[in-house]
């Protein structure tokens, strides 16, 4: 699907590579990340499931147990919520730059950063706001017009 619409794309003069990708957890799988790696996509930015298991520091252990012992900075530049950026190993995807961060006062999320290229955390987490924004602008549609099972 994703290869149809990126030759749409070009077709009208539209490098639809250059416009950065999020995605819920339940996509992720390392056949998705390759494949939109040899699209051309550039800047992907997934996120994370509890049960992933990554590798920090030498120690090995699920992402639940990450988002309770990795330690969150105050927010900084660029970055309005406590967070963390950590370099890791994972069974399935490799070497994998993750990004931590709290979203409200007592809970933890983490992304994963698929990008060709790793990201400041900075940059990270101003595409993944984006990705809240789209999903309420959905959420509205489908109220307006009364939709309840769409994907």
């Amino acid at each position: 699907m994703l290869s149809c619409l990126k030759a749409a794309c070009t077709r009208e003069g539209i490098d639809l590579t250059k416009i950065p990708l999020t995605m819920d957890s339940w996509f992720v799988s390392q056949p998705l990340r390759e494949r939109l790696l040899h699209l051309g996509f550039t800047k992907i930015i997934i996120a994370g499931k509890s049960n992933d298991t990554f590798t920090i520091d030498g120690k090995k252990q699920d992402a639940s147990q990450w988002k309770k012992d990795l330690v969150l900075r105050h927010p900084t530049w660029g970055i309005d919520v406590p967070s963390c950026r950590v370099q890791g190993h994972s069974p399935t995807f490799g070497s994998i730059l993750l990004f931590f961060f709290q979203k409200s006062t007592t809970r933890s999320y983490y992304l994963m950063d698929f990008s060709r290229v790793s990201m400041r955390g900075a940059e990270i987490w101003h595409i993944w706001k984006q990705h809240h924004l789209i999903e309420c602008f959905w959420k509205i549609l489908k109220s307006i017009f009364h939709i309840r099972a769409m994907q």
